[in-house]
Formats: C-alpha cells, sequence, structure tokens
C-alpha cells in the first residue's frame, strides 16, 4: 500500500514538474504547432512575415445572396507596424497556462497589426463592386398601418442588404489591425432607424386610448355622446411617413358638429323650416322649445384632452341652443330678428339687425357650374381661423384655404373672407368668370361684423 502511494506521489510530481516546465517555456517561447493567422509558418523572421502578408487575402463575407468576395493583400498598401515586435507579440497573446491544449490542438494566434492605406483600400472596394446596390433590399423602417376596419396596426422592420460605406471600411482596418483577414460584414448594413419595438410603446397608448370610455351628457335632457372604438380611432391621426401618433381636435370638432346637426334634423317638432312667400316675404314657422346640444369648442377640448392623456371620461355638461324658436320674419328690408341676405344679381350681402339693415356690402358668389344654390337656410355653425379644403374646378387637384370668419349656411357652402381678393374684386361680374366654388367671398372687415352679430340658426335668404 505504502509503495502505491509512493509511486502516485512520485507520478503526480513527475508531472507537476513537466506542466510547471511548460508553463515556464510558454511564458518565454512560442509554442510549436501555432499558426499566425490562419496560417503556418516557418519562423517568426520579419521576411517570412512579410512574404505571408503579401501572399494572402482578406475574404469578405456578406449579409446577402453574394459569394465571399477576396481581395488580394498584394493589391493594397498597407504596413506591419508591430514586425519588429511581433515574436513578442505572439507569446504575449498564447495562454501558457493553457499549453497541453495549444500543443495537441495547436493555436491560431492574431498577432499582426496591418496598418492598411485607405486610398488603396477605396480602390480596391470599388474595383470589386462591393457598393453595387443592384437587386440588393434595402433597409425599412417599421411603420404605423391604418387597416381596413380602422385598427393601427405596425409593419415591421426590414432588415436590408445595402451596406454602410464607413462601417465597412472600419470593420475592414479594425479586423486587419488584430490580424484577422477574414471578415464578416453582415452588420455593417445599413439599419432600419425605427423598429417595431419603438413603436409598440405608442401602439399600446392607442389601443388604451380607444378602450377607455368617452361620454358626455348634456344636463337636464336625454342627449348623451358617447362615441364607439370606431369613431374613437378616427380621433386618432396617424402620420405613416414621420410615424408619430397625435389626436386631431379637428376630427373631434366635425364629430361634434355632426352630432349637433343630428339633434337639430331629428328634432321632433319641425319649428326651423323656413317659408318664402311672396315677393320678399320670409316667415318662420316655430312651435316649440330650442332644440339643446353640445358646446363644440368645450366639448372638443374634453375629449382631446381625455385622449391625450389615456384616460376615461363621464361628464355632465351644460347645453347650448343650437336653434332660436319663435322667429318670424315679416317682409324683406324690414325684419323681426336677424338675418343675411344674399344678392347674386347685385353680388351683395344684406345684414339685417332686429329689423334694421346695418350692413350692405359687395360679395362674390359661385361661377358658372359652382353657382351659389338660391333658398332660404341657417347659419349652420361658425368657425374662426379654419381651413377650406376641397377639389378645384375643372381637374382632381385639391386646394386648401385658410380663412379667418367661417360661416357655413348649406352644408359646406358659407361666407367668408379670402385675402387673395383684392377689394377692388368683390361685387361687379367678378362672379362670371373668376367667381367661387359656391361660396360667398367677402371683405374680412365686412364678414367679421356679421360674424360677431349672428349665431347658428340665423337666417340666411340667398336669392
Amino acid at each position: 500500500m505504502k509503495k502505491r502511494n509512493k509511486v502516485a506521489f512520485s507520478s503526480i510530481f513527475v508531472l507537476g514538474l513537466v506542466y510547471g516546465g511548460g508553463v515556464a517555456y510558454a511564458s518565454t517561447n512560442i509554442l510549436p504547432n501555432t499558426q499566425l493567422s490562419a496560417q503556418n509558418v516557418s519562423s517568426f523572421d520579419g521576411n517570412v512575415i512579410s512574404e505571408m502578408v503579401a501572399n494572402k487575402s482578406i475574404t469578405l463575407h456578406f449579409r446577402d445572396a453574394r459569394e465571399n468576395l477576396s481581395i488580394n493583400m498584394s493589391d493594397l498598401s498597407y504596413d506591419i507596424s508591430n514586425l519588429e515586435t511581433l515574436r513578442d507579440d505572439v507569446i504575449q497573446a498564447q495562454d501558457p497556462m493553457a499549453w497541453p491544449l495549444a500543443l495537441i490542438n495547436g493555436q491560431d494566434i492574431n498577432a499582426i497589426n496591418v496598418a492598411i492605406d485607405t486610398d488603396s483600400l477605396n480602390k480596391a472596394l470599388k474595383a470589386n463592386d462591393v457598393f453595387n446596390t443592384n437587386d440588393l433590399i434595402t433597409s425599412q423602417d417599421a411603420k404605423f398601418v391604418v387597416n381596413e376596419d380602422h385598427s393601427i396596426s405596425i409593419t415591421p422592420e426590414v432588415v436590408g442588404e445595402v451596406l454602410n460605406q464607413d462601417l465597412v471600411k472600419e470593420l475592414i482596418v479594425s479586423n486587419l489591425s488584430q490580424g484577422n483577414f477574414d471578415i464578416d460584414l453582415s452588420n455593417a448594413v445599413i439599419k432600419p432607424n425605427l423598429t417595431q419595438a419603438a413603436l409598440n410603446n405608442a401602439l399600446d397608448s392607442v389601443n388604451t386610448k380607444v378602450t377607455n370610455s368617452i361620454r358626455l351628457a348634456v344636463e337636464n335632457t336625454d342627449v348623451v355622446l358617447q362615441p364607439s372604438k370606431d369613431q374613437l380611432l378616427d380621433f386618432i391621426k396617424v402620420d405613416t411617413d414621420n410615424n408619430q401618433i397625435d389626436i386631431d381636435k379637428e376630427a373631434i370638432l366635425s364629430y361634434i358638429r355632426d352630432f349637433n346637426r343630428g339633434l337639430v334634423r331629428n328634432a321632433t317638432n319641425k319649428d326651423h323650416v323656413y317659408r318664402v312667400a311672396g315677393a320678399g316675404v320670409i316667415s318662420r314657422i316655430s312651435e316649440g322649445q330650442a332644440v339643446v346640444g353640445l358646446d363644440e369648442f368645450s366639448s372638443t377640448a374634453l375629449i382631446y384632452d381625455s385622449l391625450k392623456n389615456d384616460i376615461a371620461l363621464d361628464n355632465t355638461v351644460s347645453g347650448v341652443n343650437l336653434t332660436t324658436p319663435r322667429v318670424t320674419y315679416e317682409g324683406k328690408h324690414t325684419v323681426d330678428g336677424n338675418l343675411i341676405e344674399v344678392n347674386i344679381p347685385n353680388q351683395t350681402v344684406y345684414f339685417y339687425k332686429q329689423g334694421v339693415l346695418v350692413l350692405s356690402a359687395p360679395v362674390v358668389t359661385g361661377r358658372p357650374g359652382w353657382d351659389t344654390r338660391p333658398g332660404v337656410f341657417q347659419v349652420d355653425w361658425m368657425a374662426r381661423n379654419f381651413t377650406l379644403r376641397g377639389a378645384s374646378v375643372g381637374n382632381n387637384l385639391t386646394y386648401e384655404i385658410p380663412v379667418d370668419f367661417w360661416i357655413p349656411f348649406d352644408e359646406h357652402i358659407g361666407l367668408h373672407d379670402l385675402s387673395t381678393r383684392s377689394p377692388g374684386e368683390f361685387g361687379g361680374n367678378t362672379f362670371r368668370t373668376a367667381g367661387s366654388h359656391g361660396c360667398v367671398n367677402m371683405r374680412r372687415a365686412d364678414v367679421a361684423f356679421i360674424f360677431e352679430n349672428v349665431q347658428p340658426g340665423t337666417g340666411v335668404w340667398v336669392h
């Protein structure tokens, strides 16, 4: 037994001496079976290393289906900056403690520091058509998409194959400085700026907005506005070009106006119908109460804030009169109440306040084909600093016209200012050749005066 222990101890002692000797040797010498940048070298003499590098090639691996590309080092200008210290660099790079494995399996050490000349590299890359983008997939950002059912989803980003030229050069220079001639360019592609992960938070916010309940009730009435999920989605403005989501205040305002108009149309008492009798006699039949609805601007602000801040809304609000009951107009120039008269042949608007003519102003009405429709109407709603949108005459182009005052009375037809008209264009025969799209164009001061003295429900007589 003692003999066996002595043999085991002796074996361990011998192995320890051998291992320690190997560690000492590997700390000051290059181990046998060592490759330099994946190539056997007979010695680490400077001339041998220089010849080895000159005979090597740079191999570029692409992300796309292109075959690997080789560029001969002999076609480039370069300098081996650590040629004199290479032997010491290799010894420092190897692991003395792992010398048995290195001895058995061999070791490959990238210790050559090759400094490439930038101009020669650029020429070689150009000569080999490295940056040709033909038939390559370009990277695309993740994008918001509005679906047919008005829901919003995200199209994921696409990582393309087109290379970032600066990054390619950086990778080549960096790898060569570490003695690596086999270079993977898959991470040198031009990457998308926006990823699906970056847009997910915004999409989560949209889902919260349309899930929260929004309800406005008018006090002391049965009027309740409660937009559906689909309607709430219509209030969310998606800028698919810039991948931004915002709340469309104009869409909310338009929805509330349509809601109020529906209340007027559906009123059980038909007490807001105008009747023209004889030459210039306008009467309005009114038997019943005014129709009460939502204040457009305060209700818009409440819904906007609710959606913007991702919170539910359940408020009872004060109502506003959408129509004025019991108004009778008697006579063309002598009326009880306010009246806007649009005289098309004279191209003049007359405004009567409490039966007194207080304004007579030149206007421009619709041109032929876009004639201002005769009839008796009422002011539908009103707005300051509004943008009119529609189709231009004779083509499919659209127009956007900002106005300071907007008083619609016949669906999309109304009175408004138009800063692009000179004062001399109003009145006369301008409307026959350069008239409007059906609206009544007015000088700013004139329409501003009317705006300050009318309300939804004020009568409008066009003839």
